[in-house]
């Protein structure tokens, strides 16, 4: 229980230091929370996490870390039958190859996205 607390707490205060646009700080913390969320086995916050980690790599055009870590996070969420979390996911892998123009895979994910939020 401890694990999973710190994981959310870690999580959020990672959020805020993303909000201040203090990218650095708030990949730390999510770091941080991530080990604690594996221990906990919250997958539910560990592919939330992957998220937000994904967000920073793809604002900062890190193409190849934020495919890497949303795919770990849609992975997560497949296995836990969370829809909203794959319509979350889809979605950003469908940005992400957006910028990396890879229009055709960007559709295949936003259409896939589209369908989920749909349910």
């Amino acid at each position: 229980k401890e694990h999973q607390i710190k994981g959310k707490v870690l999580n959020n205060i990672g959020i805020i230091y993303d909000n201040k646009n203090q990218t650095d700080i708030a990949l730390e913390y999510f770091m941080q929370a991530s080990t604690h969320s594996k221990k906990a086995k919250d997958n539910e916050n560990l592919s939330s996490l992957y998220s937000n980690m994904g967000i920073i790599y793809l604002k900062g055009k890190r193409y190849d870390l934020a495919e890497a870590i949303f795919i770990e996070a849609l992975n997560i969420r497949k296995k836990e039958a969370d829809i909203f979390g794959l319509c979350k996911s889809n979605y950003h892998l469908g940005r992400l190859y957006k910028e990396k123009k890879q229009f055709d895979k960007a559709q295949e994910y936003l259409l896939k996205s589209l369908t989920l939020c749909k349910q």
